[in-house]
C-alpha cells in the first residue's frame, strides 16, 4: 500500500542552514526537508490505521536514513492489511530513486503490563511504564534565553543531565492549515477535528535544543514518540526536556534528549529525540 506526495522544505530560511545551501558543505545536493516533517508523513499512517485514538495511545519509532529534498515526489509505503499485526506495523518513505529515506514502526500503547505481555512486541512499554518516565520532578523548568544570549553548543553544555529550555505555546487549529498543506496531510482528525499533528509536536524537541544553545548546521536523526493524549484546539502546551546522552560516532557529535509534553500539568507525550549537533564536514571528494 502506498501514498504519493510532493515533499516541501518548510524551513529554507531556518537558522539551521542544513535546510539551506550550506548543506552542500556536508555532501548533500541541497537543503534538507526537516526530519520532523518527514516523520510527520509517516505519522499519517497511525491515524489512518487507528483513528484519533492513536493520538492518545500511539507510538512512532522513526529514523531518518537519507535526505528528502524539496520538490521530490515520494511515496509513503506500508504493509497491506493482511500483513500487519493488529497493534503494530512498519512504514517507510521511499524516494523517486526507490531508496528508503525514512522508516518508522507505528504501534498502539498497551494499557498495562498484562496487555503488554500479549502485544506483538512484549518489550513495548505500557502506558503505566511511560508515565514513570513523565514525572514532573525529573524535568525541571529552565528559562529560555533570548536568541542572542544562547551560548555556542559544546560538549560541556550538552552533558547528560543538562536541563534544556522550557517552551510554552498555544495550539490553534485554524493556524495549522498551511502546515497541513505543506505535509499534504488530508486526514479529518487534523483538518476538521482540531487535533495537533505529530510532526508539529516533534518540532518542539528540535527547539528544546536549538533554543538552549547556538548551533551550526545540524541534523535530526531519529525520534521515539509516545502519544498519551491528543493536543486539541486551544490547548496550552508546555515542553520540558533534558539531555540523556552525548556520543561521538564516525566524526559526528550526537546528542540524545527526552522531552516531556504537558497540557494543564498532565503529560500528553514523551519523546526521545536524537540529533547530530555537530556533523563532520564533507571530504574533498564531496562525500560525507
Amino acid at each position: 500500500m502506498g501514498r504519493a506526495l510532493v515533499a516541501v522544505n518548510t524551513a529554507p530560511d531556518s537558522e539551521n542552514r542544513m535546510h539551506g545551501d550550506e548543506a552542500r558543505r556536508y555532501g548533500f545536493s541541497s537543503g534538507l526537508v526537516p526530519g520532523v516533517d518527514v516523520l510527520g508523513y509517516l505519522a499519517h499512517e497511525g491515524v489512518a490505521a487507528w483513528g484519533a485514538a492513536w493520538l492518545s495511545g500511539g507510538r512512532l519509532q522513526g529514523r531518518l536514513d537519507a535526505p528528502v529534498y524539496d520538490g521530490e515526489r515520494i511515496d509513503v509505503v506500508t504493509a497491506g492489511p493482511d500483513e500487519r499485526d493488529d497493534d503494530r506495523f512498519d512504514a517507510r518513505v521511499v524516494g523517486p530513486d526507490d531508496s528508503v529515506r525514512a522508516r518508522a514502526t507505528l504501534s498502539t500503547i498497551p494499557s498495562d503490563a498484562a496487555d503488554a505481555a500479549t502485544a506483538s512486541d512484549p518489550a513495548a512499554p505500557s502506558r503505566a511504564e511511560l508515565l514513570t518516565l513523565a514525572r514532573l520532578e525529573d524535568f525541571p523548568v529552565a528559562p529560555r534565553p533570548a536568541p542572542a544570549d544562547r551560548p555556542p553548543a559544546s560538549r560541556a553544555l550538552l552533558e547528560p543531565g543538562t536541563v534544556l529550555a522550557t517552551q510554552r505555546a498555544g495550539f490553534h487549529a485554524d493556524r495549522a492549515q498551511p502546515y497541513l498543506d505543506e505535509l499534504s496531510e488530508t486526514h479529518p482528525v487534523f483538518r476538521d477535528d482540531g487535533c495537533a499533528h505529530p510532526g508539529w509536536l516533534l518540532r518542539f524537541a528540535n527547539w528544546a535544543l536549538s533554543g538552549t544553545v547556538r548551533l551550526g548546521p545540524w541534523i535530526h536523526v531519529s525520534s521515539d514518540a509516545s502519544f498519551l493524549a491528543a493536543v486539541r484546539d486551544g490547548d496550552e502546551l508546555e515542553v520540558r526536556a533534558i539531555v540523556t546522552d552525548r556520543v561521538e560516532r564516525k566524526g559526528h557529535e550526537l546528542v540524545d534528549l527526552r522531552a516531556l509534553y504537558l497540557v494543564d500539568g498532565a503529560p500528553v507525550a514523551v519523546v526521545d529525540h536524537r540529533a547530530i549537533w555537530q556533523p563532520r564536514a564533507a571530504s574533498p571528494d564531496g562525500e560525507g
